[in-house]
């Protein structure tokens, strides 16, 4: 399953029935190879297919999906926000919603950049509710920035049906985002006016894919950077934040065949810190 386009829904409930999201975490026994119960572990499935999502200890409480994303409702109600995305990685061990805030700036003229967050849960016991940041470019929907490690981005939620907490942590949620938006707007604007020559541009792939000379495979992927640097969606070569959009239309569009693999790398794995180092070497240059 790929990213999943939703066209602004207003409830989490539609927005996951539309990306067939809408099944149920169901615990399950287990038992060893000799018939054994296992006690002190459980495990979960899910309801539609039957296919094992994680193991947990018998205390694990599974939330599910509708539960899990129920809070941002309030976003939608009371700061206009739209679900925009959905998706899953790994058969739906992770499960998350992007929702879009009344919130965009432009880097230079014509080149808008939208506020988004996104919203992530796990069945398989891994990681609890969080939410973070997600600028999306306009001209090539790149999902700019990725900032679980960083605090003032990244939001953990704990799971309530208090709706006074739900409250609380909606408006926990607009806050930081709108806050962190507007300092990346200030940073993106500075690298938009940034002009870049070819050393930069060496510096900038010598941080963020490697030397050219360790292998055949670092060789092409910044032939790949350099050609969307030059030649990508909204890009002419020109100043560093370009640059920092042809690291990431290559993770979000290009790094790998999978679809699948490559959305999961791009929005939780190595995908994700390439992002945050071609960020950072960005606004070195």
């Amino acid at each position: 399953m790929g990213l999943i386009k939703l066209n602004s829904i207003r409830t989490a409930e539609e927005a996951l029935a539309i990306a067939d999201l809408n099944w149920s975490v169901r615990p399950v026994p287990l038992i060893t190879g000799e018939g054994k119960d296992v006690p002190t572990h459980k495990g979960l499935t899910r309801s539609d297919t039957g296919n094992i999502l994680g193991i947990v200890g018998k205390s694990y409480q599974p939330i599910q999906n509708f539960q899990a994303f129920a809070f941002a409702d309030i976003l939608a109600e009371h700061y206009g926000a739209t679900y925009e995305y959905a998706g899953m990685c790994k058969d739906g061990k992770k499960v998350f919603l992007q929702a879009k805030l009344n919130e965009s700036f432009e880097a230079t003229r014509g080149d808008q950049v939208d506020c988004y967050i996104t919203m992530a849960t796990s069945h398989d016991g891994s990681s609890s509710m969080r939410v973070f940041l997600t600028p999306i470019r306009l001209f090539c929907e790149n999902q700019l920035i990725r900032a679980i490690k960083n605090a003032s981005t990244n939001i953990v939620l704990r799971h309530t049906v208090n709706a006074e907490i739900k409250m609380q942590q909606a408006f926990e949620v607009f806050a930081t985002s709108r806050n962190a938006f507007l300092r990346f707007k200030q940073k993106a604007q500075y690298l938009a006016q940034k002009q870049v020559d070819r050393e930069m541009v060496k510096r900038f792939l010598d941080s963020v894919v490697g030397p050219e000379d360790q292998s055949t495979r670092i060789r092409n992927n910044r032939e790949t950077v350099t050609r969307l640097f030059e030649n990508g969606k909204g890009n002419h070569g020109q100043n560093a934040f370009q640059m920092y959009n042809a690291a990431t239309e290559w993770v979000d569009h290009e790094r790998t065949r999978d679809p699948e693999k490559r959305l999961e790398s791009a929005m939780f794995g190595s995908g994700a810190i390439i992002k945050e180092k071609a960020f950072a070497a960005a606004m070195a240059l």
